[in-house]
């Protein structure tokens, strides 16, 4: 027969929540984007005028930027000239401007390379000191007034790009899809994408580790990213 219990037994069990997949930008967006920028940097070249997003060389930099390295928006902002050694190729976070608050080196990629190369010149000839912040829009065109770049300048480049290819974009979206397109790779090293992110735990890189076998990447599509 039927057994009276008298404790519920599932009263101290919980649920877990089920976790959302991460929300990622799509390589066919990625590329019309980019493809957008460097179309606007051949404009501004050819007709000295300002593209719709001005100058374009200089956010073309900073979309690279998120895209290899998967930088926060807070970090970029805060990076210095003095911040970015072209000789050794690092790129050295702060600790004071980091989520995590620990210092760390970010590799720079050789795709990379030229659009850092270009910003580090174009700030050497107009005068920055070591201390300036580097990714600084307002320095680099007399379009804009402030004296220091922000987020809002950032977010507002990114808004435009969403326009663009009616995909929503933003740093943080970069961000997750540097940190799934690592973890799809079949040499997949979980301590590398925890060290290039800088997470604090490793449970947080985990969440980018899908359960279902992915398709096979067409590598010809996704360019090298970066390894420490």
């Amino acid at each position: 027969g039927l057994v009276e219990l008298k404790v519920n037994p599932l009263k101290e069990t919980r649920v877990i929540p089920t976790k959302r997949p991460k929300k990622t930008i799509n390589t066919d967006a990625i590329v019309r984007a980019r493809n957008w920028l460097n179309i606007l940097v051949q404009e501004e070249r050819a007709t000295a005028k300002r593209a719709e997003i001005t100058p374009a060389w200089f956010w073309l930099a900073v979309f690279e930027m998120f895209y290899y390295t998967g930088i926060r928006l807070n970090a970029l902002i805060c990076l210095r000239y003095a911040d970015i050694d072209m000789g050794e190729r690092l790129i050295k976070v702060r600790g004071e401007t980091e989520k995590t608050h620990r210092e760390f080196m970010i590799p720079i990629p050789d795709r990379l390379m030229p659009h850092l190369k270009q910003l580090m010149d174009i700030a050497h000839r107009v005068g920055f000191s070591p201390t300036d912040q580097i990714f600084n829009v307002n320095r680099f065109s007399g379009h804009y007034s402030r004296s220091q770049m922000n987020s809002d300048q950032v977010e507002a480049m990114y808004k435009k790009l969403t326009a663009m290819t009616g995909v929503r974009m933003t740093p943080h979206r970069f961000r997750h899809t540097i940190a799934s397109e690592m973890m799809r790779q079949p040499e997949r090293n979980i301590h590398i994408t925890k060290s290039l992110l800088n997470h604090s735990n490793i449970t947080t890189t985990m969440e980018y580790i899908e359960t279902t076998k992915p398709a096979a990447l067409d590598q010809s599509r996704y360019p090298a990213r970066p390894h420490p």
